[in-house]
């Protein structure tokens, strides 16, 4: 198949003016994409897509409704974790504590920390967040979800006697980050028994 006239086919950040067959298009697409300088070895993943470029041009003067078809490769860095509470805390914990998530499922980026529960932003953009706590009978287990020690949003589980044995409070929070800010649960005053085995949880992923 060949065209009319000429057509601009833009890919990877180059632009040329080609009167070329679809096979020697795609050909030199696959040469450019081999010829990118970004490490690719550095990101966690990349994403191919196809973009569909439309030609509105009459048929008669070049390709029409058929388009130009281009690949494009975006490269893109995935962030995600997912950490839950495995030993229950029965002790009382004091105002603003840090609530330490001691087991990652997945930790892409490697954001999350167990040693300090905190998870550290590993590039700008809009991360979203949740987290579940669950109490036991006759106790209240309040969190807040804080950015570099700023309130964001509350959490609240509540297990009333003699009417409930356990209680789960969630919550979850969306917002833009930069780099290197830092994510935590905290309690929010002098709290009691959070349940482990799995039940808590707190889980954090960048759209």
């Amino acid at each position: 198949m060949r065209y009319s006239s000429p057509a601009t086919i833009a890919c990877c950040g180059c632009v040329s003016s080609v009167n070329k067959s679809e096979e020697q298009i795609n050909k030199e697409i696959e040469e450019r994409k081999n010829n990118l300088t970004v490490d690719k070895r550095s990101l966690s993943s990349y994403t191919r897509t196809k973009i569909s470029i439309y030609d509105d041009r009459p048929a008669s003067v070049a390709i029409g409704s058929i388009g130009i078809v281009v690949m494009v490769i975006i490269l893109r860095a995935d962030v995600a974790f997912q950490a839950k509470l495995v030993r229950t805390i029965g002790s009382t914990m004091t105002a603003h504590t840090v609530v330490v998530f001691d087991n990652v499922a997945i930790n892409v980026g490697n954001g999350y920390s167990t040693r300090t529960g905190k998870f550290t932003v590993p590039e700008e953009g809009i991360y979203v967040f949740h987290w579940t706590c669950m109490t036991h009978t006759n106790n209240v287990f309040r969190t807040e979800l804080v950015v570099d020690g700023n309130i964001k949003v509350g959490n609240h589980a509540a297990a009333n006697f003699p009417t409930d044995a356990h209680d789960t409070g969630s919550q979850m929070y969306t917002g833009r980050l930069t780099k290197n800010n830092q994510v935590w649960i905290r309690t929010f005053h002098t709290e009691t028994y959070l349940r482990g085995h799995g039940w808590s949880a707190f889980s954090g992923y960048k759209l």
